[in-house]
């Protein structure tokens, strides 16, 4: 986009539309990981009404069929089971060009494996962020270590072997203290078995976290990536800051009574310009004081043995 070039103007380069949307099918999860604040969130953890889902993607289909959409945000997807891939087939269906879902693969077994190879899901990551039992169980209080590495190296398996475009499979870990280092085993026993690595640096969910990884000095802050280009929306439609606002604490609208686009182009755009002027102090505090600008760019190994599917 161009957010370091100083002779463009703000909206010369602002979107008309998020490049990356990430939809809350479901607040509900299975475990209680040590870097996410899903344990301690206090709104209710409910799943998406399926008409408000069909209004959402419909609308992206019309708009933007090439923003990538992650049906997933605070919880788990896999716990909706069949459901969950037939929003993804709906997805599909309607024009969505980058379907993505991520998942902690505990539910990750024969049938689900089948639902989301046949949904027509372009995208799966699993994040497991170790890559020993030691390491996973204290970082992933409740998950079954044994059953998420079966299940992942099975789907890996059926892509590979059955020379699938989609869905491309990513092994995904958080980096912290408690795994760093297990990276460079992480990366060698995925990479074996065909997998895309993905390393993502420890987010503080907007200081919610602790997270040392992240340098409190703010005196070189860009505009916020995750603000600029993404959206975010809650099962019940709120369209909250960013893909970190967990809590809703900045609502810029309900789904159920606007348009995304409208939203997108309204109170959201009113903080991207705030972002691109840098003028933080006058975002709203969840926004102001956050760290995870410094989050947004993973690292990525691609795969030598997946079947890449071209980009639209």
């Amino acid at each position: 986009m161009g957010l370091e070039d100083a002779f463009l103007k703000f909206d010369e380069i602002d979107l008309r539309f998020p490049t990356q949307l990430v939809i809350e099918t479901t607040a509900a999860c299975n475990l209680r990981c040590i870097m996410c604040p899903h344990k301690s969130m206090s709104r209710r953890k409910g799943n998406m009404d399926l008409r408000l889902y069909m209004k959402i993607v419909k609308e992206v289909a019309a708009i933007a069929p090439n923003c990538e959409v992650w049906v997933t945000f605070m919880g788990e997807a896999l716990l909706l089971k069949n459901t969950i891939f037939g929003m993804i087939q709906y997805a599909k269906e309607v024009g969505l060009k980058r379907v993505v879902l991520n998942s902690n693969a505990t539910y990750l077994n024969n049938a689900a494996i089948e639902g989301l190879i046949e949904s027509g899901l372009d995208r799966f990551l699993v994040s497991l962020d170790a890559v020993s039992k030691k390491t996973y169980n204290l970082i992933r209080p409740g998950g079954n270590f044994e059953a998420s590495v079966r299940g992942t190296e099975e789907i890996l398996r059926r892509v590979i072997s059955e020379k699938h475009l989609r869905p491309t499979v990513t092994v995904q870990m958080s980096v912290m203290d408690e795994n760093e280092h297990e990276q460079e085993e992480f990366k060698r026993y995925w990479s074996e078995r065909g997998a895309i690595v993905k390393f993502r640096p420890k987010c503080s969910w907007a200081g919610s976290i602790e997270a040392q990884n992240l340098s409190t000095d703010q005196t070189q802050r860009p505009p916020c990536r995750w603000a600029m280009e993404t959206a975010a929306i809650h099962y019940n439609g709120d369209v909250v800051t960013c893909v970190v606002d967990y809590e809703g604490f900045y609502k810029a609208g309900n789904i159920w009574q606007r348009s995304l686009q409208d939203i997108w182009l309204t109170e959201l755009k009113m903080l991207r310009s705030l972002q691109y002027n840098k003028n933080f102090g006058e975002l709203p505090d969840f926004c102001a004081h956050c760290l995870d600008w410094q989050t947004a760019s993973p690292i990525v190994i691609p795969s030598g043995r997946q079947v890449m599917m071209p980009r639209n």
